[in-house]
C-alpha cells in the first residue's frame, strides 16, 4: 500500500468578511465529499480585519502533507492568500490543482485594509510550476 492516499484533499479558502458557511462553500464541500474527496473549508482568522501573516499561518497550520493530491479552491481574498502560501514553500510545491474564484492581485482602492496582501509582487513562474491544473473564474461585470 502506498504511503500517500489517492484520495484528493481539497481546501476551500474563503475571502474577506466571509466564513465557511457563506456563499457556495458548503454546497461545494458536500459535492466534493460525495465524489470521494476529503474537503475542509478553512476558517480564516478575523475576516473583518484580515492580516496577511495570520492568514498564511492558518493555511500552513491547516494544510499538512501537501502533494499532488492536494487541491485548493479559493474565493476573493482567499485567492491571493493561497498564492502567497504556495510561494512561501521551499522546495517548490507540486500540488494537484487550484481554482481561484473572483480573486485579485493588485491593490483595491476601495479596500485599503487589504493592501498588505498585494504589496509584494507574486512569483508567477514559481506558482505556474506548482501545478499544471489551474483555473480562474471571474465575472466581466465584477468591479474588483
Amino acid at each position: 500500500m502506498s504511503k500517500h492516499s489517492d484520495r484528493k484533499k481539497v481546501f476551500i479558502v474563503h475571502g474577506y468578511s466571509a466564513s465557511p458557511a457563506d456563499h457556495w462553500f458548503p454546497w461545494l464541500r458536500d459535492r466534493l465529499t460525495e465524489a470521494g474527496s476529503h474537503v475542509e473549508i478553512l476558517t480564516m482568522p478575523n475576516p473583518q480585519d484580515p492580516k496577511l501573516d495570520a492568514w498564511i499561518r492558518q493555511v500552513k497550520t491547516s494544510v499538512q502533507d501537501i502533494d499532488n493530491q492536494t487541491y485548493f479552491v479559493a474565493h476573493s481574498l482567499g485567492c491571493i492568500t493561497v498564492l502567497r502560501y504556495l510561494q512561501s514553500l521551499h522546495p517548490d510545491p507540486s500540488i494537484g490543482g487550484m481554482v481561484l474564484v473572483s480573486g485579485f492581485a493588485k491593490r483595491l482602492p476601495d479596500l485599503p485594509m487589504l493592501d498588505e496582501f498585494t504589496q509584494q509582487a507574486l512569483d508567477y513562474d514559481k506558482l505556474i510550476r506548482s501545478t499544471a491544473r489551474r483555473a480562474v473564474v471571474a465575472a466581466k461585470d465584477d468591479s474588483i
